[in-house]
């Protein structure tokens, strides 16, 4: 089990004699597990008007709205309203440019171990959990369904830590985290890029074996890191690199300048995953 002691003062709020002096409590973390993805996509449109992803303006757009830039907000799987992910808009074109490639690029990298992305759910001594996103560096085993083997041993990156939350909810095996930041890599066509995400959020639901049943990220990257993206994908088809360039111009949907042009785009990964060990 692992066990480390973190250090937090009570303050003494009595008016009684004495008071003043902050008293030490320990909080004990009780134990970690950790869960690579082994399954990851971009999300796209799934039906027409349903993806997945979070309401992260707080609006309902169901309606060309001006508020996120006229864009018209999707609904989830479950009947969700307000979901943001502008990305989804672009994926057909990126796809285009890759020739179709891009789902079986990304599932390529994690099981070479390019792509691995690990989660540690801490359970501390007061009722609350943290969760952290690291970053392996290893060569996975794979089990007989190509995906990465539960229960294995992998090694963390020399700097592991991409993001990190604290006061996770739990709730009917359903785990959210956010808002925060993510420092999420994504590979797309061979090439490793790193993208900082704003106002992110994580969501998963796990089984009784610890498993990440199914489960999603988001949030919002700025029109430049989407705009390298899209160069790299259209490669030196100029006439693509142009319908890419104002794709993203025109999908744009979040944080409107002064003359309200949105300077971001919002969107979400799903991901499922299985219990391992690091070191």
């Amino acid at each position: 089990m692992l066990r480390s002691n973190v250090l937090i003062g009570i303050i003494c709020l009595s008016a009684s004699a004495g008071c003043g002096t902050a008293e030490e409590t320990e909080i004990e973390l009780i134990g970690a597990t950790e869960t690579v993805i082994n399954d990851f996509s971009v999300a796209g449109e799934q039906d027409q008007g349903v993806s997945a992803g979070f309401n992260l303006d707080g609006l309902v757009s169901d309606f060309p709205d001006g508020r996120s830039c006229y864009q018209q907000d999707y609904r989830d799987e479950n009947g969700m309203e307000g979901i943001d992910n502008a990305l989804a808009k672009l994926l057909p074109l990126i796809d285009l440019a890759g020739e179709g490639a891009l789902e079986g690029l990304l599932q390529e990298a994690i099981t070479e171990g390019r792509l691995l992305l690990i989660f540690r759910l801490e359970e501390l001594t007061n009722g609350r959990f943290n969760i952290s996103l690291l970053r392996g560096e290893d060569t996975p085993i794979l089990g007989t369904d190509g995906l990465v083997l539960r229960s294995q041993t992998l090694a963390l990156h020399e700097d592991p830590v991409l993001a990190r939350f604290e006061d996770v909810t739990i709730e009917n095996n359903i785990l959210r985290a956010g808002p925060g930041k993510l420092h999420l890599p994504v590979v797309i066509f061979n090439i490793l890029y790193e993208l900082d995400v704003e106002n992110g959020y994580i969501e998963f639901e796990l089984n009784d074996d610890g498993d990440i049943v199914s489960g999603k990220m988001g949030g919002s990257v700025t029109r430049e890191q989407v705009m390298q993206l899209a160069t790299t994908a259209a490669g030196r088809t100029k006439g693509l690199q142009q319908l890419l360039s104002g794709g993203i111009d025109d999908a744009a949907d979040l944080n409107p300048d002064a003359t309200g042009e949105c300077q971001s785009l919002s969107m979400a990964v799903t991901f499922a995953g299985v219990q391992v060990f690091t070191f």
